[in-house]
């Protein structure tokens, strides 16, 4: 019985163990072949059966494959791997930060009905005739800020528009500047050049050409351009993205990420834990935006950001220290609140910029300087409070930075007396 069980135990180890060089295996509509066994990397072969018997495919090149319990980088689509594949519309390569993707000569050769192409920032090079003959193909959409190694991959195809991102200021005039793309005439940036789609249709840009994993917003998806009332409310600084387990940093709203979106409601950055500027004109002219809650670690809100945002009405920032600010960043001094932490309420008041706002309240369940326990009424109990914390009795961690009520970084006799001034309307 000890040793059927044995046997049995190494027949699933064997299973369960990597395939060799030149192995082949099927997932979904793609065919598979083990590139290098020690790296756990693959080949994309060429559609499988159930791929060729789809019509308009729209296909999406995974970043990881899993066969047989074990994980595989997607590395490179082989020499003619969907040549002549008359079904495919279109393809789109999906970012892994662990591994690059190499597309060999004649890999999407004469697809006839193929008409876009949108590539991740983990492309690293795409080889000659790697498109040829794609006579329809119009649209190409490249992540990657800096150029991957291309070669004559391209068809010379009048009208086609390639779609560079938008999170560096000088991606067209590089793309421009190369002789592989020098008869394109329409280079342009766009939101639609992106690596991520966050679920509420949020797209993300790789922020460089490193493994620090970092993304910047550079807009929304055209399917979610029409969502009434949106709410954006990224959930996470530090986490994992689709079913795939890569690391991602949110740090940046790229420059013009939301210009103009009337759709856009509410905004709630307090979960970032790395997200630290807001760019030029990121969020300006957005009209229904009523409420934003910036993280505390917000460092820069360029020119702009929320200029033209007339509905704005509610605005916290978490910060401890004000973020380095322009005047131009809002147009509502007048009308919006703006609520920070009691502790640097003194410094956003005194502050060039956030000191133009008319009405600043600390963080708190009501947000009323001197209210201490956040009962929504400035008394005795909260001077009472504050004296047994100079006692030793209570502690200000309790209290949410509502303790330091004049804002000077300390709790002592003075945010006592600060308290009984309140009361007493002074």
């Amino acid at each position: 019985m000890k040793k059927l069980s044995l046997l049995l135990f190494l027949a699933m180890v064997s299973i369960m163990a990597s395939a060799a060089t030149g192995d082949t295996f099927t997932v979904g509509d793609l065919n598979y072949e083990v590139f290098n066994e020690d790296r756990n990397t693959v080949d994309v072969t060429g559609l499988s059966a159930a791929g060729k018997a789809k019509s308009d495919l729209a296909l999406v090149i995974p970043p990881v494959v899993t066969h047989n319990g074990v994980r595989y980088n997607v590395s490179r689509i082989q020499e003619t791997a969907f040549s002549n594949s008359s079904n495919l519309k279109s393809v789109t390569f999906s970012y892994n930060p662990d591994s690059w993707v190499i597309i060999l000569q004649g890999a999407f050769a004469f697809c006839t009905n193929l008409t876009y192409v949108r590539f991740a920032s983990s492309t690293y090079s795409i080889l000659s005739t790697a498109f040829i003959g794609c006579s329809k193909l119009k649209d190409f959409y490249f992540a990657r800020t800096t150029l991957p190694i291309v070669y004559d991959f391209l068809p010379r195809n009048v009208g086609m528009t390639l779609y560079v991102s938008k999170a560096d200021p000088n991606t067209v005039e590089r793309y421009r500047a190369n002789e592989k793309f020098d008869f394109i005439k329409n280079i342009v940036k766009s939101s639609l050049a992106y690596d991520f789609r966050w679920e509420d249709g949020a797209l993300m840009a790789w922020k460089d050409n490193t493994y620090n994993r970092d993304l910047v917003m550079v807009g929304w998806d055209r399917t979610a351009g029409l969502v009434q009332d949106r709410a954006f409310v990224p959930l996470c600084g530090s986490g994992t993205y689709g079913a795939y387990g890569n690391k991602y940093n949110f740090v940046a709203i790229a420059d013009s990420a939301c210009l103009g979106d009337t759709y856009l409601k509410s905004i709630d950055l307090s979960q970032l834990t790395r997200m630290e500027t807001i760019g030029v004109s990121a969020f300006s002219g957005c009209t229904s935006l009523s409420t934003v809650v910036l993280g505390s670690s917000v460092k820069t809100l360029l020119a702009n950001a929320f200029n033209g945002c007339t509905a704005l009405t509610d605005l916290t920032v978490n910060a401890q220290t004000p973020p380095i600010a322009f005047a131009s960043c809002f147009t509502t001094y007048e009308t919006t609140t703006l609520r920070v932490p009691a502790a640097a309420l003194s410094a956003y008041k005194n502050h060039a910029v956030w000191g133009k706002f008319l009405n600043i309240k600390a963080i708190g369940k009501d947000g009323l300087p001197g209210d201490v326990n956040g009962d929504d009424v400035v008394d005795v109990t909260d001077a009472n409070i504050l004296i047994n914390m100079l006692l030793g009795k209570d502690n200000a961690s309790n209290y949410n930075g509502r303790a330091d009520v004049n804002g000077d970084g300390t709790v002592d006799v003075s945010d006592v007396n600060e308290v009984l001034n309140i009361m007493l309307g002074k």
